[in-house]
C-alpha cells in the first residue's frame, strides 16, 4: 500500500500532473518542463525528485542536459496500471489538451537554444 500512496501523492500536484500529461508527448530536457511550467529550475528539480521516487518517470543525464521520461517495463504492475489510466484520463482534463500543444511548440527549440535564451533573460 505504501507504493501507491506514494503514487497518489505524487500526482496530487497540479504541476506534476501538468509535467505527466507533456511526458505522454515523449521525452523532455528538463529545461523543455521549465519552460512549460515557467517555474525555478530548483522548483522543477524538486518535482521531477518526487515523480521518479515515485517509480512513475526516470531521468537519464547526457552531457549537461537531463531528460526525463515516463517510466516503462521498469516500473511496477501498479505504477503501469496508474500511468495507464492517468494517460486514458487527459482527454476529459480541462487543459490537458492544451499542455499538449504548448509542449510540441516548446519541443520545436532545441533544448541549447532555450537555455541559451534562458540565460541571455
Amino acid at each position: 500500500m505504501d507504493e501507491i500512496a506514494v503514487v497518489f501523492k505524487a500526482l496530487s500536484d497540479a504541476s506534476r500532473l501538468k509535467v505527466m500529461c507533456a511526458l505522454e508527448e515523449g521525452r523532455l530536457c528538463a529545461c523543455q518542463i521549465i519552460e512549460l511550467l515557467g517555474l525555478a529550475p530548483s522548483t522543477i528539480s524538486r518535482h521531477m525528485n518526487v515523480l521518479e521516487h515515485a517509480g512513475l518517470v526516470k531521468g537519464t543525464k547526457q552531457q549537461r542536459w537531463v531528460y526525463y521520461e515516463l517510466a516503462g517495463k521498469e516500473a511496477g504492475e501498479p505504477v503501469r496500471k496508474i500511468l495507464k489510466l492517468l494517460s486514458g484520463m487527459y482527454p476529459q482534463m480541462d487543459g490537458a489538451q492544451g499542455v499538449k500543444e504548448e509542449i510540441q511548440e516548446i519541443k520545436s527549440i532545441s533544448p541549447e537554444e532555450l537555455c541559451r535564451k534562458k540565460r541571455d533573460n
